[in-house]
């Protein structure tokens, strides 16, 4: 008997204000119920005064965890700012000015079988019949076993909540995303054929449930998000566009830190957050009133800029634009410029004046004045920072260690909330010493065949800070790339090559550039663009069930660009030669040979093409796997009606994996740190032989061992 493992209980996480602008909104409430353990959610980030992550249901599990299909519900209220709901492996993102007042929005997992042949749980989202200005998102987690089925999103009718209808969707890192226009139920099944009408209530059978385990994947930073990208510091994590995907796609708003402002304002720092799968290249700027601002990345999905003074002066609005050259304009968001509201506060002194080049994190300036108001944003130089909210005379901001790499002045400005509000004008704020010239040193990899995707290159170098501009030089004509630089110690600077660099044979000459003080540029390395093969990238590793130890003829399913009758797979480990079964641009079927699943452990996988171009791609991992085994249980006897007992399962290969679980017949129970759980009196009120197994998720289950209930 095949058991469905329970699913883990994702957090839910409120973070400040102006981080969540390159994650996700902050609701005022935000609450999470479901069986199982939901994990804390995470603090506010740096920048804006946010409220805290809210916090899980509490019970056992590792990490999270709700019964199959056991019911969970998120709730938020949403308004005209926009928002986004995470439960259960579902992401609704309900963007800016898609509603017009705020209203209280909730998911349910509902446990509920779905319609048709189901790829997921259905949902209920409240309340029924909402309508949206705007088209929202729902974004659905999809087994691995489903990601090769023809998939759609399918969502009941507004005028017959009965029937549901195909509407599409776009797979995207093992989630099927679609945009939808009011509130309903929904659900993932298989896409309808040209010319199908839809599913009605009560159709096919849905058939057995699917196992939803994966693969353990490499969820490196160069993953294009599946990293830490900022839901606790504001965006200083991950937030990777990773290897490109979707570089050269349009820029799309999503959102503004701030959406109305005093007239008269001080010229405003605004940060600008952008579609997760539309978000800015290196070359993107921000534009007000179609005038080019100077424009900071502050996340791998926000810009920050400075609105100039001269276009707040008079009531109206301020439209704000990115623009992307050789793509052209983003959608417009508004900022509204009005005559009547929270003034914007003054700015008398900034103490210290003065702090050394590298000074320790969170070193606090005093910050004097009059008119601050709780709720009040501190931005040092373009990025925000934490801000203390003392009185209307004085606040303090925290210099972090990455605003003071940079020697040079760091204007200090205090932003108002609405209604109305607005920027002081910049105190004064040196950090002292001299900048270093920057280098470049080295480029992995240096050589890349023409029509390579969009990819993200490791940089060797000196002097490198995160204000340090890298521009690619061919011939006479140079453009700015993007920079990502390392936050965290096992991150490593890199620098993204865009597609418009890579359709053509050329030698492009890398280069950095520090600000004054000091600064300037030394060394630089050359990307040499070659006629031949595309070089490859890999993105993940899937298989339609987990590796096994022992087992012949088991597949991987390897998702990139740059694929083609020309690409090979090899174990690094062992150069073992995986044998390609199919191929397209994004895709590479292989067969796992036997040698490499004798034993349980972990398989590095990469890409090869042949030359010319061509070139090997980063390495991804997959976890060979043991089922567990069952050697004993205690008691493997009871007497029918005595009550509920503890029940112990000892065995091999049990440390491992992810979420446990004990079968007890038809009743699944979930053990505490070890293997031993409670079994209720329920389970055993008469005699039978019920089968013992015990379940790993994303291994499986081990084999059956007897349970004997006699006769009292």
């Amino acid at each position: 008997m095949k058991h469905l493992l329970a699913q883990r209980l994702s957090s839910i996480a409120c973070v400040t204000a102006l981080a969540a602008l390159a994650v996700t909104a902050c609701s005022s409430s935000v609450e999470a119920t479901g069986r199982g353990a939901g994990g804390a959610g995470g603090a506010g980030g740096a920048g804006g005064a946010g409220g805290t992550g809210g916090t899980g249901g509490t019970g056992g599990g590792r990490d999270s965890g709700t019964e199959g299909g056991a019911p969970a519900t998120a709730s938020a209220t949403i308004g005209a700012e926009g928002g986004e709901i995470d439960v259960l492996g579902l992401r609704l993102a309900i963007p800016a000015g898609a509603l017009s007042e705020d209203s209280l929005v909730t998911v349910t997992r509902t446990g509920q079988p779905a319609p048709g042949v189901a790829y997921t749980s259905l949902y209920r989202f409240d309340p029924e019949g909402l309508t949206f200005d705007l088209p929202a998102s729902v974004s659905f987690d999809v087994p691995a076993v489903a990601l090769s089925k023809p998939l759609a999103v399918y969502w009941s009718k507004s005028d017959e909540p009965s029937a549901y209808e195909d509407v599409g969707g776009t797979l995207r890192a093992g989630a099927i995303v679609a945009k939808v226009t009011h509130f309903s139920t929904g659900y993932v099944g298989e896409a309808s054929a040209p010319g199908d009408g839809g599913v009605e209530e009560g159709g096919a059978d849905s058939g057995p449930p699917l196992d939803a385990s994966t693969d353990a994947q490499d969820a490196s930073p160069e993953d294009g998000g599946a990293g830490d990208a900022g839901t606790g510091d504001g965006g200083a994590g991950d937030a990777g566009t990773g290897d490109g995907g979707g570089l050269d796609d349009g820029p799309q708003l999503q959102r503004l830190s701030t959406t109305e402002v005093l007239r008269g304002s001080g010229d405003l720092p605004i940060t600008v957050g952008f579609l997760d799968s539309h978000g800015p290249t290196g070359a993107t700027i921000l534009r007000a009133n179609g005038v080019d601002l100077p424009t900071y990345r502050y996340s791998g999905l926000a810009l920050t800029a400075l609105v100039p003074a001269s276009h707040l002066a008079a009531a109206g609005t301020v439209t704000i634009t990115a623009f992307t050259p050789r793509v052209g304009e983003s959608n417009a968001l508004t900022l509204a410029v009005v005559r009547s509201g929270n003034p914007a506060p003054t700015i008398t002194s900034v103490l210290p004046a003065t702090v050394p080049q590298n000074t320790p994190t969170n070193t606090t300036l005093a910050v004097t004045g009059s008119g601050f108001l709780s709720g009040a944003t501190c931005y040092l130089g373009p990025f925000p920072a934490n801000l203390g909210y003392a009185n209307q005379g004085q606040v303090t901001c925290s210099v972090s260690t990455y605003s003071a790499l940079t020697a040079g002045d760091l204007p200090v400005r205090i932003v108002n909330p609405g209604p109305g509000g607005g920027a002081s004008g910049p105190g004064a704020l040196t950090i002292s010493g001299s900048n270093p010239p920057a280098g470049i040193t080295s480029l992995t990899p240096s050589v890349l065949g023409v029509g390579t995707a969009p990819i993200a290159l490791e940089l060797g170098g000196t002097g490198l800070l995160p204000t340090t501009r890298i521009e690619a030089v061919v011939g006479s004509e140079v453009s700015p790339l993007e920079f990502q630089y390392p936050y965290a110690i096992t991150q490593k600077p890199r620098v993204v090559i865009p597609r418009s660099l890579l359709e053509a044979p050329a030698s492009v000459v890398i280069r950095a550039t520090n600000q004054a003080p000091g600064g300037g540029s030394s060394t630089t390395a050359t990307l040499e663009v070659v006629a031949g093969n595309p070089t490859p990238q890999l993105t993940s590793l899937t298989s339609s069930s987990p590796l096994k130890r022992g087992e012949s003829g088991q597949t991987l399913t390897l998702t990139g660009s740059g694929f083609g009758a020309y690409s090979s797979v090899r174990e690094v480990g062992t150069s073992t030669w995986l044998p390609v079964v199919s191929y397209t641009e994004t895709t590479l079927v292989v067969t796992v040979p036997d040698s490499l699943v004798a034993q349980a452990g972990t398989l590095l996988v990469e890409v090869v093409n042949a030359a010319p171009g061509g070139g090997a791609s980063a390495a991804r991992t997959a976890t060979v796997f043991a089922l567990p085994t069952l050697t004993s249980i205690t008691p493997s006897s009871v007497v029918a009606g005595s009550g509920s007992f503890q029940l112990t399962v000892a065995g091999t290969d049990l440390a491992q994996g992810g979420f446990r679980i004990i079968y007890v017949g038809a009743a699944q129970l979930f053990p505490g740190e070890g293997w031993t759980v409670t079994v209720p009196a329920n389970v055993i009120a008469a005699p039978a032989t019920l089968d013992v197994v015990a379940g790993i998720e994303g291994i499986g289950n081990s084999n059956a061992l007897p349970l004997t209930v006699t006769p009292p």
